[in-house]
């Protein structure tokens, strides 16, 4: 099947592999259906995998992404990452590469909107062949029209129109769709999504916890190990053991522990051997009801199904601090219970030092905090954004901490830990929350104040590069750095401006705060996309203030101040943040 509609602009056409467009409708349609009501709707986009091939484009896969509100899907830094992630695993198996990007309009039509645009500009700017296909599901109800368009756009502006490329579905068999449906038939008779969107499936087991036994009630007479003779004693640590079953049911799981670890004691003082066997295994299922919990937690949120809350990430922080305790007071081994952490290549990898997983716990509790972060930023929450960065800081900074701790598996965690980025994020969101406090400085309209915050900032990220070895994390928090030095002295300007009333004197000032944006521009990886777009913002304002400046100096007879100047222009930085505070030690 094919659908043309060739524009003068494109003579090229895409190649749309059938595997790929069940993928499309799969995806679209499990957030979108005639069973689910129209209200709840929501978007979806997902990256559109193949090659090129003269002008031709040629889709042989799609990779569900995730999915938003109702009507719009804008990218976020994280989507960037996952497309250079996803670009380097294309890279190592093959040919293909990124050629373009899907979303759906559930119900509205398909078009291009503003957002799309500006979507799109991030992949046809880097390659003029990629496209856009958009997606509505209520289509498929009219004759022979399987539901999208795939489009591109004349230029690279937020301002740009755009138009259709013409398309074909070269393999559309009946047999294709039967292998498709059978497949899909597999998948529901498990209970899976009928599709999976990118690292949903990962997020769900990033820190199991797998049960060797089953757990188990108070021993019985049938299953025994030989019981000693009750007595008084005795009595009182079964009393014990039945009371920190009843805090596990109630999920006081910290009390459940300590009352089962008191248990264990006092069973072993009276050599009753059966007995402290069996508290082991029962703090064994407390932890699995803890990480049971916790699962779900991940679930619900790495799904989409809710908005992250901070008791979400206190729950993953307290479940890993009483995970370090409980190991440095039993031997874990005997709880029944197998430390495992999923690998490099996707096989679970037993943990012999459950630092290492208590640490894997503990970033992705961070990661928890850094959602909260953006939701704080989204809704100019200033204060929010510090209280979310700083205990991320914190459990990302103690995660080092563990990490750094071990011992016995030290090429596990070199093979799955890339502590030079956990150092660099460390060192960015510390700069970060120094910014943030720069920027209410600077909406009190207190520009010096602001200046010497945001140069504190630069500096903490110029030291964070030079502490690490990874090139591509030094350039990073190196433009990082000079995007913060242009913001100081873009509130020197500012300052000259409109407090001092020295429009000449701030035209130099946004001249050398442009100077720094530019260098930060040269030094940010590409796939650090909203790093670039704020400074970019950054830059064309100073840019917008020189031009308004530089005409109103030369009206009044006077000549712009140029750089570079005297050592009066330094500005000597302030930085108000101690080190991050790790929640707990190994």
């Amino acid at each position: 099947m094919q659908k043309v509609a060739t524009p003068e602009e494109d003579k090229g056409k895409v190649i749309l592999k059938v595997a790929a467009y069940a993928k499309i409708v799969l995806h679209c349609s499990r957030f979108a259906n005639a069973k689910i009501p129209k209200g709840k709707w929501k978007e979806v986009y997902g990256f559109l995998v193949g090659t090129i091939n003269g002008d031709d484009v040629i889709v042989n896969d799609a990779v569900p992404m995730t999915h938003g509100g109702s009507t719009e899907v804008e990218f976020e830094e994280k989507h960037y990452i996952e497309a250079a992630e996803l670009d380097a695993r294309l890279a190592e198996t093959g040919n293909d590469f990124i050629v373009g990007w899907y979303h759906s309009h559930p119900g509205l039509d398909v078009f291009f909107s503003w957002i799309d645009v500006r979507n799109h500009m991030g992949f046809q700017g880097p390659n003029p062949k990629s496209i856009g296909l958009v997606f509505d599901h209520t289509k498929l109800s009219n004759p022979g029209d399987l539901g999208f368009e795939i489009y591109r756009i004349k230029e690279i502006s937020p301002d740009s129109g755009y138009y259709e490329v013409k398309w074909v579905i070269p393999d559309m068999s009946e047999e294709v769709f039967a292998k498709t449906l059978f497949n899909l038939s597999t998948r529901s008779t498990e209970q899976k999504p009928l599709i999976e969107e990118y690292g949903e499936d990962e997020a769900m087991e990033l820190v199991p916890l797998t049960p060797v036994q089953t757990k188990i009630s108070l021993i019985e007479p049938s299953q025994q190990m030989e019981l000693a003779p009750q007595t008084k004693e005795t009595e009182k640590a079964i009393e014990k053991l039945e009371k920190a079953l009843e805090f596990s049911r109630n999920e006081k799981y910290e009390k459940a522990v300590d009352l089962a670890i008191s248990a264990v004691r006092d069973f072993e003082k009276l050599n009753d051997i059966g007995r402290a066997t069996d508290a082991y295994v029962q703090i064994g299922g407390i932890f699995l009801d803890y990480y049971e919990k916790n699962k779900q937690i991940r679930t619900d949120i790495f799904s989409h199904k809710r908005a992250p809350t901070i008791s979400d990430a206190d729950s993953m922080i307290n479940f890993a601090k009483l995970l370090n305790i409980t190991s440095k007071q039993i031997d874990f081994n005997k709880t029944g219970l197998e430390n495992e952490i999923k690998g490099v290549s996707g096989e679970m990898v037993r943990v012999l030092d459950v630092r290492i997983q208590i640490a894997n716990i503990l970033i992705e509790a961070s990661s928890v905090c850094q959602i909260l972060s953006r939701n704080a930023r989204d809704n100019r929450d200033l204060d929010g954004q510090v209280t979310y960065l700083t205990k991320a800081n914190n459990a990302l900074s103690t995660a080092l901490i563990f990490l750094r701790a071990v011992e016995d598996q030290k090429d596990l965690v070199e093979r799955i830990f890339d502590l030079d980025k956990l150092t660099s994020d460390i060192s960015q969101a510390q700069a970060r929350i120094q910014e943030l406090h720069g920027l209410k400085q600077f909406l009190n309209v207190k520009h010096i104040e602001a200046a010497n915050l945001f140069a504190g900032a630069a500096r903490i990220a110029e030291d964070g590069s030079n502490a690490i070895k990874t090139e591509k994390f030094q350039k990073l928090l190196l433009a990082y750095s000079k995007t913060l030095q242009g913001r100081a002295y873009h509130m020197v300007a500012e300052n000259e401006k409109y407090l001092k009333r020295n429009i000449c004197k701030s035209v130099g000032y946004y001249r050398l705060a442009q100077n720094f944006f530019e260098d930060a521009r040269t030094l940010y990886p590409p796939w650090a996309k909203s790093d670039i777009d704020k400074n970019q913002g950054f830059f064309n304002e100073v840019e917008h203030q020189i031009q308004i400046g530089y005409k109103k100096c030369l009206e009044s007879g006077k000549t712009p101040m140029e750089f570079p100047l005297s050592k009066e222009i330094e500005i000597p930085g302030k930085i108000i943040l101690s080190q991050p505070e790790p929640l707990f030690f190994p």
